[in-house]
């Protein structure tokens, strides 16, 4: 803890003086409460105040008074943007969404926002100048329609990029549809001509047959046969179901 000087002012009383290694209303140094932040940012607040033996509402003071101090000394994140990527991500089990808009040249995510859709990127290039919407050459993305019209509207002249995860799983959807397809038409096919094979090695009986049980096995057994060749199987519940659906 820092013990900063007190000045008696005639017009504000007894006030703390101001130095450079403590900011206003903290009881701690600047140092301190850099070492302090760092651990709040991979620990929680709960932790951080037992080890370093303060009061956890403490700990979360620091940490916004850092982040306050460190945001207004850092350039603009919106400035010098020339390819954002744009994605929502869904937490708490995937019943919430975010929006998340990442910087691709620099590596780090410049904005984010509760929920998904055109509203709410909107949002995010209501927050850009003319200058930083004219500076997007490039925005990577799903093939989301919300994406697509956003882009349309506040950077025409920016280049719309599908990401390669979501190419190669529509490539891979598509090709298991005409697989299943194929297959479905050469196990019919292969049916068929067993089925036609089966028909035509059973006996016909131009007169009545001596034995009449052997006459009723053959009939019954052609008749599934037929059945089998247009796609129908009895079910368990005795409802006839396709095969090839």
């Amino acid at each position: 803890m820092g013990l900063a000087p007190r000045v008696a002012c005639a017009e504000h009383g007894v006030v703390v003086a101001q130095v450079p290694w403590a900011e206003p209303g903290s009881r701690f140094t600047r140092d301190c409460e850099m070492e302090r932040a760092w651990l709040t940012a991979v620990a929680s607040r709960k932790t951080v105040g037992g080890f370093l033996r303060i009061a956890w509402r403490t700990a979360g003071d620091i940490a916004r008074r850092v982040a306050a101090r460190l945001g207004s000394s850092m350039p603009c994140m919106f400035d010098g943007l020339t390819a954002i990527g744009v994605d929502e991500t869904g937490h708490r089990k995937g019943r919430t969404y975010i929006t998340v808009v990442v910087d691709h040249e620099r590596r780090r995510v410049v904005w984010a926002h509760d929920g998904y859709g055109k509203e709410v990127l909107d949002l995010f290039f209501r927050q850009l100048t003319d200058e930083q919407r004219a500076s997007i050459k490039v925005v990577t993305g799903d093939g989301a329609k919300w994406i697509d019209s956003n882009v349309a509207e506040h950077c025409p002249n920016a280049e719309r990029v599908l990401d390669s995860f979501h190419i190669v799983s529509w490539m891979t959807d598509t090709l298991d549809q005409v697989r299943k397809r194929l297959w479905n038409q050469a196990r019919r096919d292969n049916l068929i001509a067993m089925i036609k094979l089966r028909c035509s090695s059973l006996p016909t009986h131009q007169h009545p047959p001596s034995n009449p049980r052997k006459q009723q096995k053959a009939h019954t057994s052609c008749s599934y046969a037929r059945r089998i060749s247009i796609g129908l199987l009895p079910g368990s519940s005795g409802e006839e179901t396709n095969i090839f659906e």
